[in-house]
């Protein structure tokens, strides 16, 4: 399907209900609504999560893209509460601290979300939710063993109230009571002034007798005028709307008029727009501001697996272009190797005339050099002795690897170290880079001064001698 659509699902222990929207020129649309009845269905469908999962197992595939799942009323804490009108991060903590209130179980082990019905300049009115994490960590690994993305956890006494809400089916003024009754719940509503001021799960009949049933709702319900006036004011309810499924409830009328003593009408839920469709358009109105039980994992899970399905199908890719490239190379090997084994062959018959060759060129190069009396180690030593003044005596000279040259000897002055300085600079063809190491004092003789020199021989030498050495 397009990734456009939405799809709202409502299990219950009959029939699982699916609405399907789909966004066209920015309007939503509604592509389908089926309802799939269930063979054996469980009361506590949602809460035995092997039931949830054998009755979704086999309709996933219709659902592919971002899903609201409806949670009975039964499944968690449902309160409204009056807070003051400040910004929406003081109301998330004010929200904690009243369920801190009401629930019997510690914060930190519920999945707490709340939804604003009415605002003025001085309060807002929200409803708050609270299910235990452990329930909707089950329902989660039920979700994701399915394949089943869900995007948001709704539930299903908010959808009824926006269909009854957009029906105009609210009394606008004073205070009323609604009592919907569905085969796994019957849920109480208490309105002021157009906005619910209670809600509560009444839970199904079971197997209670039909008159204990209705009477426990009628006493139900009088017990919750009373924590109404209590919390909110004394007045008088107005009427009563029963809303059905199936079998019109006359006997609940009767009980509840009779004993709670305000008139009771009764209505068909089939006269209002489907819960599924009423689910997926709360999605769709401002998925931000509503009932929103999903952990934040679990968007952060379908992310991870998005990512790493990406990068399969990125590294298939890879590894396919990969593939192509390697066969491309093997093929260009095993040519250059055809190719190679042919050069080989032709390098072979050619390498025994190269050496003979080689052999050659360096004995005429050892002749070259020692029949150049130029290039000998005693002709060095004439050329140094040819530059000394008479005042120098030479006592050291040694001819070094690589053509480096070194010498040293005494001087009657610092003058004569300098004529000898730029005499072996002037000397031309013999030695070059000659530089002056020290001068110093004779220990011997204080008169005298001592000096070194080192130079480089001619080029030729150097190079003779790296090649042969």
């Amino acid at each position: 399907m397009a990734r456009n659509q939405v799809h709202g699902i409502v299990v219950t222990p009959g029939a699982i209900s699916y609405t399907t929207l789909e966004e066209k020129q920015e309007r939503w649309t509604v592509v389908e609504t089926r309802t799939v009845d269930l063979c054996d269905g469980l009361p506590t469908l949602l809460l035995e999560q092997d039931a949830f999962a054998d009755a979704l197992r086999s309709h996933t595939a219709a659902w592919p893209g971002r899903c609201t799942l409806a949670l009975p009323a039964s499944f968690g804490l449902l309160r409204i509460v009056e807070l003051p009108s400040v910004e929406e991060e003081e109301i998330e903590s004010m929200v904690e601290l009243q369920v801190d209130k009401f629930s019997p179980y510690p914060v930190e082990q519920l999945q707490v979300s709340y939804e604003t019905l009415g605002r003025t300049d001085r309060t807002t009115r929200v409803v708050v939710v609270a299910v235990l994490r452990e329930r909707i960590d089950a329902l989660g690994e039920s979700c994701r063993e399915l394949g089943l993305r869900v995007d948001r956890l709704d539930v299903d006494i908010l959808g009824w109230w926006n269909s009854i809400r957009q029906a105009g089916e609210v009394a606008r003024n004073g205070r009323s009571v609604m009592v919907i009754c569905e085969l796994n719940d019957a849920i109480l509503v208490v309105t002021e002034s157009g906005l619910p001021v209670l809600i509560r799960s009444l839970g199904p009949q079971g197997d209670a007798p039909r008159d204990e049933y209705c009477g426990m709702i009628a006493e139900e319900t009088e017990y919750a005028l009373t924590a109404v006036e209590t919390e909110w004011g004394s007045t008088a309810a107005l009427g009563c709307r029963v809303w059905y499924r199936d079998l019109e409830p006359t006997d609940l009328a009767v009980v509840l008029e009779k004993e709670c003593g305000f008139p009771v009408t009764t209505h068909t839920l089939d006269d209002l727009k489907p819960l599924s469709e009423s689910i997926v358009d709360r999605t769709t109105e401002g998925p931000d501001e509503r009932v929103d039980l999903a952990p934040p994992s679990w968007e952060i899970s379908y992310r991870s697996k998005v990512t790493q399905r990406n990068f399969l199908v990125a590294t298939g890719a890879t590894l396919i272009v990969w593939l192509v490239v390697v066969s491309g190379f093997l093929l260009a090997l095993g040519i250059q190797r055809s190719g190679l084994k042919d050069l080989q062959a032709r390098f072979e018959s050619l390498e025994e005339p190269a050496n003979e060759v080689r052999t050659i060129k360096r004995n005429a190069q050892f002749l070259g050099v020692y029949t150049n009396r130029n290039n000998s180690a005693l002709e060095t030593l004439l050329s140094v002795v040819r530059a000394m003044p008479d005042e120098v005596e030479l006592s050291h000279f040694e001819f070094k690897s690589g053509g480096k040259v070194s010498f040293a000897g005494r001087s009657g002055s610092e003058e004569g170290i300098d004529a000898f300085d730029q005499n072996l600079q002037t000397m031309v063809g013999t030695i070059e880079q000659v530089k002056l190491g020290f001068t110093t004092s004779d220990k011997k003789d204080r008169r005298k001064r001592r000096f070194s020199f080192t130079a480089m021989s001619r080029e030729e030498i150097s190079k003779f001698r790296e090649d042969y050495e």
